[in-house]
């Protein structure tokens, strides 16, 4: 797998958005057990149950972050969590010999799930300390709530539950080296065929261009300095890369358009511009049925309104447009005006800038519209 990148699983679930219900689902299971633990063993300002209680509220919390997408402050939060929990609730209940201490067994596995088989030596050094702190709370009597037992763990149970988490640790650090590897090779195949799929859409671009040649380079042009401008207003990478795709086929409607109207020296007629009208919703039928593009379809589809209304094929007016849209819309003016047409030549950049104030709040979004010229007064080469 050449040019595979070294494997990440983190990175993985952050790109696949999936984590916030596994994690919900897990917070919710930490924070519920803390909740009865802290009110069943609740038995003064320095118990067991006061503790518990602070687990729970700090669980909610963490919850809340990973609602909100912060997967990675989720997951260290309960991991610390995790094994705090459980610590305290052998400690209360018998201690080495509980049931419960199967509940390290787990921790060590939901760790190398969420973090990787790279976290399961950390996963099993905090196992392993908590293990001993509760040999040594029940043997030196650390808690006040300890102090009336009538049995302590031996040095003997110590090294038992020990030795059971090592080999349990070895054998999942072997599954988890066969699912990374599997899921590795699985991202790697997804890249590819991602790659394969935006080589073949650039084809058509430059399909369109090649039949177009006064526009040569134009969706290359369109296409960057929308993603740069998207970049600036706080699209997502997941957003920017269905941007990428509908401005790149913005025009493919047009290769539905008969070569007389597309090359025709002179304005067109109005049943000509009737006819080019039609190309976003051509673009629309073209691409409606690809699964993948669907949600690249904003940029083809809406290109051409106006946020007065006045723009086709839906007549949509102000916020009704699509942001991406209503970006794109700006920037293919701007390189349009700036390109030599059948019809006409290109403008100077000064008659562009004094045509866009111009449309500011009739053609165009004012807002993207002021964020432009700003951007281009800031910085010329970007645009």
């Amino acid at each position: 797998m050449s040019g595979e990148k070294k494997f990440d699983l983190l990175t993985y679930y952050e790109i696949i958005d999936r984590p916030k219900v596994a994690l919900t689902f897990l917070g919710l299971m930490v924070a519920a057990t803390s909740l009865i633990g802290g009110v069943l063993y609740f038995k003064g300002y320095s118990s067991p149950g006061l503790i518990l209680l602070g687990f729970s509220a700090i669980t909610i919390l963490l919850i809340i972050f990973n609602l909100k997408g912060q997967v990675r402050t989720s997951i260290a939060g309960l991991l610390w969590l995790f094994p705090g929990v459980f610590t305290i609730l052998m400690i209360e209940g018998e201690g080495l010999h509980d049931p419960g201490m199967i509940g390290f067994g787990l921790y060590v596995i939901v760790a190398a799930l969420l973090m990787g088989k790279r976290f399961l030596p950390a996963a099993w050094a905090i196992s392993a300390a908590m293990m001993v702190f509760i040999y040594l709370a029940e043997n030196l009597e650390l808690f006040a709530w300890t102090e009336s037992r009538h049995y302590t763990s031996s040095p003997v149970d110590l090294i038992i539950v020990l030795v059971i988490l090592t080999v349990g640790t070895a054998v999942f650090w072997i599954v988890m080296d066969i699912i990374e590897e599997t899921i590795s090779k699985l991202v790697w195949s997804e890249n590819q065929i991602k790659e394969a799929y935006d080589l073949t859409l650039e084809g058509w671009s430059r399909a369109l261009e090649m039949r177009d040649k006064e526009t040569q380079g134009h969706s290359r042009r369109v296409t960057n300095l929308t993603l740069k401008i998207g970049k600036r207003m706080g699209f997502t990478q997941d957003e920017l890369f269905h941007i990428r795709r509908g401005a790149l086929l913005h025009d493919i409607g047009k290769m539905a358009i008969s070569d007389n109207i597309l090359h025709k020296p002179g304005s067109l007629d109005e049943e000509e511009w009737e006819i080019v009208r039609q190309h976003p919703g051509y673009a629309y039928e073209m691409l409606k049925d690809i699964e993948f593009l669907i949600p690249a379809l904003e940029i083809p589809l809406y290109h051409h309104e106006r946020w007065d209304g006045n723009g086709y094929p839906n007549g949509l007016t102000a916020d009704e447009i699509p942001l991406s849209a209503r970006i794109f819309t700006v920037v293919d003016n701007w390189d349009a005006l700036h390109s030599n047409r059948p019809y006409r030549t290109a403008w100077k950049q000064a008659d562009v800038i004094d045509y866009f104030k111009q449309e500011s709040g009739k053609k165009f979004d004012p807002e993207i519209i002021n964020l432009f010229l700003s951007l281009l007064e800031a910085d010329y080469t970007m645009c």
